[in-house]
């Protein structure tokens, strides 16, 4: 009958909405809602609180969704978390090694912090204070673009 299933077509628009507010920096909506809700915070990074419009709970809510499909271009690295974005594989490192987060070394640390000076990967810091695993570090040497400045 050409019907659709009305749950998957709400989410759909939710993460809609939600990735205009990740990306859309020109748009009012986007402006007034970042200024309210993302002031020291991005979407990706917010913590939910019980406070909100139901509109502004739905799209944290789709946050799942835009975590599984978006990807970090490297540029300088300054803002993609080592850990925690999906800059290679299309995930977080977390996932790929299969870590616990309460023992990763220095969680907060950005990509830019492994990048030497001349935009190649120190290596020598990734292999020995990181990930310590080779195969890994491979990985995202051979698989991730080389870093470069915007």
């Amino acid at each position: 009958m050409g019907l659709r299933k009305t749950d998957a077509v709400n989410l759909a628009f939710q993460a809609k909405l939600a990735w205009k507010v990740v990306g859309d920096n020109r748009g009012l909506w986007t402006n007034i809602i970042k200024h309210k809700y993302l002031r020291w915070s991005t979407l990706l990074d917010y913590k939910s609180k019980s406070t909100g419009s139901p509109v502004w709970r739905s799209i944290l809510q789709s946050r799942v969704i835009i975590r599984k499909g978006i990807r970090w271009k490297l540029g300088n690295g300054n803002n993609i978390r080592f850990w925690w974005n999906n800059w290679i594989d299309n995930t977080n490192l977390v996932d790929v090694l299969g870590l616990d987060s309460s023992t990763i070394p220095n969680p907060q640390i950005r990509v830019c912090a492994v990048i030497t000076s001349d935009h190649c990967w120190d290596v020598r810091v990734v292999i020995h204070s990181l990930v310590n695993q080779e195969d890994i570090v491979q990985k995202i040497i051979r698989d991730t673009v080389t870093p470069f400045y915007e």
